[in-house]
């Protein structure tokens, strides 16, 4: 028995046979990935990963100005406490909509 994914030549009249992978198959069948089935999740989601950027930027930024004892470590800190402050409450849209509507991660 052959294997599925076993590359096998076209047919004499240059297309495929049913079942036969091809690239041209394999990247027709990438091109269908399915979307999100929740938009607001995705939304959500993307909120998250930006505050957490946000916070981590927010971090390496005041770690460098501590470092050198910069005078707008004060500053920088009330920076990153609301970077932290954004990515808790993300997080929490996140999670509560999760739960309200039962969305898969």
């Amino acid at each position: 028995m052959r294997d599925s994914m076993e590359v096998r030549s076209p047919s004499p009249q240059g297309r495929a046979r049913k079942g036969e992978y091809t690239a041209q198959n394999d990247c027709a069948r990438l091109a269908h990935v399915p979307q999100d089935s929740c938009p607001e999740r995705s939304t959500l989601s993307k909120a998250v990963a930006a505050a957490v950027t946000e916070t981590y930027r927010a971090k390496g930024k005041y770690d460098t100005a501590n470092e050198r004892q910069a005078g707008n470590v004060d500053q920088l800190a009330e920076v990153l406490s609301k970077a932290r402050a954004a990515e808790r409450a993300a997080e929490r849209a996140l999670q509560e909509h999760i739960n309200q509507h039962g969305c898969k991660i």
